[in-house]
């Protein structure tokens, strides 16, 4: 199993790199931009392994402002993830975090349901709109179908 995680890695590293086809959303830039002014911390959850999640990320220069992640490594479920993320928040931030006031945003109904079970609130981007009743049955705090709008950038910060 490892040598095939190794290949994969190597293997992403050569393509994500070299490709044109990967991008970020604009917005997405300006909510972190606006997280980070306002001082809140940031962390990043996600089902990428860490090592591809670092591939990906630093393309884009977005690595270095996240303190710290949960990743597919650390993680089975991404419903662990908001917990898994409050404990390493103490270890890396010295800072305590209660789950009800972490927000959550993401793009998936499972991003929703993580928040959900945890008792976060989440902002659900839904850039595909065969994906929304799948994550409106999940209910989101909000649903939006980009970052721009004023009053959810409020919300989260």
């Amino acid at each position: 199993l490892a040598t095939i995680l190794d290949r994969y890695i190597a293997s992403m590293e050569s393509e994500f790199l070299t490709s044109d086809v990967p991008f970020v959303y604009g917005d997405c830039i300006t909510l972190l931009e606006a997280v980070e002014k306002a001082g809140h911390a940031t962390c990043l959850l996600t089902g990428n392994l860490k090592p591809i999640s670092k591939i990906k990320l630093e393309k884009f220069g977005l690595w270095d402002r996240f303190k710290f992640g949960i990743f597919a490594d650390d993680a089975e479920e991404k419903s662990s993830m908001p917990r898994l993320a409050r404990e390493k928040a103490w270890d890396v931030l010295a800072e305590s975090y209660r789950l009800e006031n972490m927000v959550l945003v993401g793009d998936t109904a499972q991003d929703a349901e993580a928040a959900n079970e945890n008792g976060c609130e989440s902002v659900i981007v839904c850039r595909k709109p065969e994906k929304r009743e799948l994550i409106e049955s999940m209910n989101p705090t909000f649903l939006v179908d980009d970052l721009s709008d004023q009053a959810v950038v409020s919300a989260v910060i």
